[in-house]
């Protein structure tokens, strides 16, 4: 049951990953414009 839970939120992972880094993108990029 442990194992389930885990392949569970490493999917889960797998479908932020994207979410999470075009965010991560927007917000370098507007810092990056604060700082100019």
């Amino acid at each position: 049951m442990g194992k389930r839970i885990k392949s569970r939120s490493l999917d889960l992972s797998i479908l932020l990953l994207p979410f999470v880094t075009s965010l991560f993108s927007q917000f370098h990029f507007v810092i990056s414009l604060r700082d100019m």
